[in-house]
Order: structure tokens, then sequence, then C-alpha cells
């Protein structure tokens, strides 16, 4: 509401200063007027877009405030095969079909979704990565210790990223993990009690143990995780000879 307010000051002070300047300086001076009031619309818009941008991720740097500064234990890392994706087609091909699709939609659908084709360049994008399971545990700093209260308690270990230790930016600003050689994690188990089981409840509060299955591009050693804005933590991957 507020900048509402200074929104509409703003705009009726240029209207104001636009007839004093066309009494004092003539067709020249409202010319320059008509020349800043249309860079000032550019500014305007992508300062809107801006704004826009900030209001649409601030959920999500209030969630990624959980696991600012956590700690990082590394149990185990081993190299490990790439994932089989035909499970994965055909699940999509069953979902189709429930969906009640006939054969010429199915047809276009699997063009996009579960067409050998599309297997193919899945397999050939995992053969181009070095896979690894990594067993750690992440503990999210307390508010009292180095990061701020935040209204999420829960964080989603599917929701973590794989990146270079020297990486700087966040989910939101690259391409899709799954199109840059496996900074995305394939499959997440969760520790309960005595062995790994699936991660079925999706979001935990406080520490937790979990298995990645993970690929990364050739030849990467020095690791960090990135949960949405917040990067933290330190893996070392073993060399995979090819």
């Amino acid at each position: 509401m507020k900048f509402l307010v200074l929104l509409f000051i703003f705009i009726i002070m240029c209207m104001v200063g636009t007839i004093l300047i066309f009494q004092y300086f003539g067709w020249t001076g409202l010319a320059c007027v008509l020349v800043v009031l249309f860079l000032g619309v550019i500014f305007l818009k992508r300062l809107m877009s801006w704004l826009f941008i900030r209001l649409m991720m601030t959920p999500f740097r209030k969630k990624a405030a959980v696991l600012k500064n956590a700690t990082v234990e590394v149990h185990r890392v081993t190299p490990a095969d790439p994932p089989d994706r035909s499970d994965e087609i055909a699940e999509e091909r069953a979902l189709l079909e429930a969906a009640g699709l006939d054969d010429e939609d199915l047809e276009e659908e699997e063009e996009e979704y579960s067409s050998e084709e599309y297997l193919r360049d899945l397999i050939a994008h995992d053969a181009a990565a070095d896979w690894y399971e990594i067993d750690v545990t992440i503990t999210p700093a307390t508010p009292s210790e180095q990061r701020e209260q935040t209204p999420f308690q829960y964080w989603e270990p599917a929701e973590l990223m794989l990146v270079p230790f020297d990486y700087s930016g966040n989910r939101f600003e690259d391409d899709d993990p799954d199109e840059n050689a496996g900074l995305g994690i394939h499959a997440v188990q969760i520790w309960q009690g005595s062995a790994f089981q699936e991660d079925e409840e999706g979001k935990y509060a406080g520490p937790q143990r979990i298995l990645l299955h993970v690929g990364v591009p050739r030849g990467s050693n020095d690791m960090a995780f990135v949960y949405y804005f917040e990067k933290f933590g330190k893996v070392e991957l073993p060399t995979i000879n090819v």
C-alpha cells in the first residue's frame, strides 16, 4: 500500500513538473520531458519485474533458511551405477493410459515423454556423468547459532542439489539440474532406526541421515549442497577412472 501511495505521488509530481517545464521552456523542454518519461517507464518496468521476482522468491528464501549454515557429516561415498530409466518410462506410459488417452494421443505424448528416443537421451545423459551413493547426515543450525528464526522448520531432502564447491548461483538462476550432467539428485533414502528406507514423508525436521544416488559432471571432486538459495557443507568425491 505504501508503495502505491508513493507511486501516485510520483505520477502527480511528474504531471505538475511537465506543465511547469512547458510554460518556461516551451516545446523543447516538453520534448526533453517526454524522453525522460520514456526512459523512466522503461526503468519502472524493469523495477516492477525485479520486485515481482523478489516477491515470488521470498517464500523460497524463507524455506531455504532452515538449512543456512547447516553442517554435513559424510559417512560414506562410493561409486555407483547410473539409474535404470526403463521403469520411469513404463510408469509414464501407465499414467497416460490411466488418464484415458487413446493410441493416437499416446503416440503424441510419447514423442515428448516416453519414446525410445527420450529414453536414449536420458541414458546418454546418465553416461556423461559420474554416479555415486553418498551416505551423509545433514544437521540444520539452530536459530540461536548461525541463522535467523524461520517459520519453515521442515526441510525436503529431495530438493537438495549437489554442485561444485565454488558454485555461486541458486536453483532458480540456472537451467534444470537434470540437463546439467547430474547436478540434481536422482534418489533419496532416509535412515530409519537401523536401515535406509524410501523417502515417503518427504519433509523432515532436525538432523537427518540420508542416502543419495547422484550423478555429477565427470571428473568432479569437491562438491557442496544447495537448498534453494543456501549453499552449505563439503563433499569430497573419489575420482572414477573411465
